[in-house]
């Protein structure tokens, strides 16, 4: 009786870390890709004028979303996995707020870092509808979208006073750096799983 317990809490153990160490690996993943996507993209734009680059730019995020997701899923065994009520549209709504926000802001100001701002607030809504209840539940360990959110929204004041491209490449690197700090947070605190 006692090896079966054992046993079931080695698999509660294990589920965690797969489900904790997929968000470590979801942010070293997406923050790669999406990095040099836009270095790509403000390079092409720093040689060409014109605003059809950004926007071609923007609308070649929606695939890398769908390669990003494929990445991540082929790195994670394909266990079943405890899902939120509505966690698909837990998710929409994290990212469709901010941006409609973004869309009104970005429409009576010229700020080129918006973006930046903008995924900063989207994380902390992530947080808040998806990652706490996980968290509160059991179901993973890690919090690295707060982490990720709280560093890239006290950091956006300063990009402001930044001039113009400048202040979105400065905001890219600052990304690159908050999504790495934030995947090895969450894969340190999987492996300290089996540690306790």
């Amino acid at each position: 009786m006692e090896d079966a317990a054992t046993l079931g809490e080695f698999a509660r153990k294990l589920r965690v870390y797969f489900r904790t160490a997929s968000m470590g690996i979801s942010f070293l993943i997406y923050g790669a890709i999406f990095g040099g996507y836009w270095l790509l993209i403000f390079s092409i734009g720093s040689l060409y004028n014109s605003p059809w680059i950004f926007i071609g730019g923007t609308l070649g995020v929606i695939p890398l979303v769908f390669l990003c997701a494929l990445l991540v899923a082929k790195t994670v065994p394909g266990i079943r996995r405890e899902r939120l009520p509505y966690e698909g549209a837990r998710w929409m709504v994290s990212f469709i707020i901010p941006i409609a926000a973004a869309i009104i802001i970005g429409s009576l100001y010229s700020i080129p870092s918006l973006w930046y701002g903008t995924l900063g607030a989207s994380f902390l809504l992530v947080h808040f509808l998806i990652e706490r209840p996980l968290v509160l539940n059991g179901l993973i360990k890690a919090k690295p979208f707060l982490l990720a959110s709280i560093l890239m929204l006290l950091s956006f004041p300063a990009l402001l006073s930044l001039p113009p491209y400048l202040d979105s490449m400065a905001a890219l690197g600052l990304c690159l750096l908050f999504y790495s700090l934030a995947g090895v947070y969450a894969l340190v605190r999987a492996a300290k799983l089996f540690s306790e």
